[in-house]
């Protein structure tokens, strides 16, 4: 297989509910994200899945959207662990939890849905 030529080098989350988002993103996937005053206000930096990503208020992105801006997807080890974290990180689980649950989909803060596949 060829190597692509095109690199993933950025992802920006703009958000309504940035706080609450940060604390969702820190807490279940430990992006890290550390305050940066720009633009007259603050934005947040880490990484996610060793992508560098951004978290912004709605307001800079100029986005008009209230929830599902965007859907990302992770695999996970231990999809039961990451489960138990989501309420108290301030998300909600869409998925009925079950013995043989390999996949779950979540809800962030804003209302963005996420799928997570245990590997």
């Amino acid at each position: 297989m060829t190597e692509s030529p095109i690199q993933h080098t950025q992802m920006t989350l703009a958000t309504t509910r940035t706080h609450e988002m940060v604390k969702f993103y820190d807490t279940l996937f430990g992006t890290a994200l550390q305050a940066r005053e720009v633009y007259g206000t603050t934005l947040y930096r880490g990484s996610l899945a060793g992508i560098p990503l951004i978290i912004c208020p709605n307001e800079i992105a100029g986005i008009q959207a209230e929830q599902s801006r965007h859907q990302l997807a992770f695999r996970v080890v231990d999809l039961s662990y990451l489960l138990q974290n989501v309420e108290s990180a301030g998300g909600i689980i869409e998925t009925q939890a079950t013995d043989s649950l390999t996949r779950a989909i979540l809800r962030d803060p804003d209302g963005n849905t996420l799928e997570v596949i245990q590997a």
